[in-house]
């Protein structure tokens, strides 16, 4: 049966350590990307700038004479305005602050009330439902509230009910502004265990310079290994502690990494209770990476709405939004199992498939994208049949520039990004 397919799309990937070769297809190093023109020699910068067609190319990875990739000839006169260049753009993850939020801001004590967050979080596309479903945490206030009863209780509302998801995707954090103090480090060494409330003490259970016992009523601000503690480090109400055993309980599981915090190292910081009290307190909520499999688990990034209820003054406030970035690794997979299609990979079965997409992206880099938007002209009987193509060129390359391969640095003579840059109807992109 006769098939046709317009609109097609092909990525050509380099790799990070590609060398600059000089000869013809042939002698492509494994990885790099080349230009050629029609009869396969290598195109020069001058000669790209009155080129009328060229291909480009990459070496195999074994750098075999007879396993390069090849794209279409493209005709010059056919590429169109849609041809475009992109500089990698770091990805963030949404982050949302309720009250206190390491800098300002605090929430209001109100007695007896009900503070209730709702979540919209949005599934978008990923999901068979509406793609919007409505996740809550909340705390009910006693007769004598404080900031800090209600950011812990708040937290641990949030953590206990995400608990249920198939996966974490929102780290949850008390945030406290009494200020750092290096010196209320704990004498001996503390170790943590992700999702236990209860921490370990090497010798004693003393903090500060005064050797003074940790005390129930207290908090302790967990930093990380080796990188002190922080005002937007999260913090934990001491609920027990047992001299005995050397350890003590905190109000919640904790969401810090398992690790050891060393002594003397002020990685992590005790806040007395009478502190902890007259401080400002606020609830942070971050977004985690995803699930990510090329082909099964697609690139994406968690996003959703925030609403308070009866918070009465409590300050709020949307940090960041969720952006999936330009040229991230995972993204450049994604789009390389989905331009597979065109080369006859035809399966498109997730779980449970037996084998897995191997391609040539790395999902760590993050690369600089050229897309190059042409028409493939072919002329039937009295016809011109047009078909729209985009050749998608991924360079890797740092955030902000610098430590591209050496076939792709601008500056370089004729380097790949040199030779594209000089062919008329392709934008300039400098990479270093």
């Amino acid at each position: 049966m006769a098939q046709q397919v317009r609109n097609v799309t092909n990525i050509i990937i380099n790799d990070r350590v590609a060398a600059l070769s000089a000869g013809s297809v042939d002698t492509l190093n494994a990885g790099e990307i080349g230009v050629f023109a029609a009869d396969g020699t290598r195109m020069t910068t001058v000669a790209a700038a009155t080129a009328t067609s060229f291909f480009l190319a990459r070496g195999s990875t074994t750098g075999s004479a007879d396993g390069y990739w090849k794209s279409d000839l493209i005709n010059v006169a056919d590429l169109t305005p849609a041809t475009t260049v992109a500089v990698p753009v770091a990805a963030a993850e949404q982050h949302d602050t309720i009250g206190y939020d390491g800098t300002s801001g605090s929430l209001e004590a109100i007695n007896n009330n009900l503070y209730l967050v709702t979540i919209y979080v949005q599934e978008l596309l990923t999901s068979s439902t509406d793609g919007r479903y409505i996740k809550h945490f909340q705390y009910k206030s006693d007769a004598s509230a404080t900031q800090a009863e209600i950011a812990i209780g708040l937290a641990g509302s949030a953590i206990q009910n995400f608990s249920k998801e198939a996966e974490q995707y929102i780290a949850f954090k008390a945030l406290c502004s009494s200020a750092v103090t290096a010196a209320n480090d704990f004498v001996n060494d503390i170790t943590l265990v992700k999702g236990s409330k209860v921490v370990s003490v090497a010798t004693a259970v003393t903090w500060g310079p005064g050797a003074t016992t940790l005390a129930v009523g207290d908090f302790v601000r967990m930093g990380a290994a080796g990188a002190g503690t922080a005002l937007t480090d999260d913090v934990y109400r001491v609920t027990a502690v047992d001299t005995t055993n050397l350890n003590f309980t905190v109000d919640r599981p904790m969401q810090v990494a398992s690790q050891v915090l060393a002594a003397g190292t002020s990685d992590a910081e005790v806040i007395t209770g009478a502190l902890g009290a007259a401080a400002d307190w606020g609830i942070d909520m971050l977004g985690l990476p995803l699930t990510y499999s090329v082909g099964k688990f697609f690139y994406n990034k968690a996003r959703w709405v925030v609403g308070i209820k009866d918070f009465g003054t409590s300050t709020s406030a949307n940090v960041a939004m969720a952006s999936k970035g330009v040229g991230d690794g995972q993204e450049i997979s994604d789009t390389e199992w989905f331009c597979a299609g065109f080369e006859g990979e035809y399966f498109r079965m997730g779980e449970p498939a037996i084998y897995n997409f191997s391609g040539v992206a790395v999902t760590t880099e993050t690369y600089a994208m050229i897309g190059i938007s042409f028409q493939d002209k072919s002329l039937v009987g009295f016809t011109d049949n047009i078909s729209p193509k985009l050749l998608l060129a991924a360079i890797p390359t740092d955030i902000g520039g610098g430590n591209t391969p050496a076939n792709a640095v601008t500056g370089t003579a004729n380097s790949l990004t040199a030779v594209l840059d000089a062919i008329p109807g392709i934008p300039t992109l400098t990479l270093t």
